[in-house]
């Protein structure tokens, strides 16, 4: 594990261990301080977020079309993804330019924000079929079938490489399940806290940062440069 990654690592811990700490003893900390909307962890998250995004478009820019339609076309889709994610973590900066939602938000939001996630149907929420039980089936699919079968299967694997799919190390999959665990089943267990996603917000983005920084097939992505290069004369 490279210096960058042991201290990402270590940092994630740090604040995830508080986090739980802080909502099962002193929830009221938890609620209205550290996970408060627009405070340190939510920016944080934000940090996280378009850190990747930025590795995303250097590896974008670097490789542009020299590895092919499928290499372009997902690292495009990952670097719109978190900047989605991003903008959608602080309403596309509306509270920070302080500006006011337009009569549809303010209609269709529950929170009358300028955001997707919070989005009503028929005073429905959207957030938990589309952001919550969608992004978690995608999860387990990349996990449990998707990363097998790229160990076991040399065809699946050159074709994942092709799509620039960044797998995942041993560490970043029992990474997934206990940030799962901890919220959704130590905090849920033991606190009553409606605001526990804000944690798993915070240390899933982190984890899929490190995830995409240092993935299982970082040659794929190193490789970029190198190629580059050596077409120079």
């Amino acid at each position: 594990m490279l210096q960058l990654e042991r201290t990402i690592f270590c940092y994630i811990l740090l604040f995830s261990m508080l986090g739980v700490y802080l909502s099962i003893f002193n929830q009221f900390y938890f609620d209205t301080v550290y996970t408060l909307e627009d405070g340190v962890l939510e920016w944080l998250t934000v940090v996280a977020l378009l850190t990747t995004m930025v590795v995303c478009v250097k590896r974008l820019l670097w490789a542009g079309f020299s590895r092919g339609l499928p290499f372009f076309f997902v690292t495009l889709m990952l670097t719109l993804f978190f900047l989605f994610g991003a903008g959608e973590e602080i309403s596309w900066g509306q509270r920070l330019f302080n500006f006011e939602s337009n009569e549809f938000f303010k209609t269709y939001n529950a929170q009358q924000e300028t955001n997707l996630h919070n989005m009503t149907i028929n005073g429905v929420k959207i957030n938990q079929p589309i952001f919550g039980t969608g992004l978690g089936l995608i999860l387990i699919t990349y996990l449990a079938v998707l990363t097998p079968l790229y160990h076991k299967q040399p065809t699946i694997r050159r074709w994942l490489d092709n799509w620039a799919v960044p797998m995942p190390k041993g560490y970043h999959i029992i990474g997934y399940i206990v940030i799962i665990v901890m919220v959704e089943v130590v905090i849920k267990s033991l606190s009553d806290t409606g605001r526990r996603g804000e944690l798993t917000e915070f240390a899933g983005a982190f984890w899929v940062m490190l995830n995409v920084l240092f993935p299982h097939n970082i040659n794929n992505f190193s490789n970029i440069t190198s190629s580059k290069a050596a077409d120079q004369p």
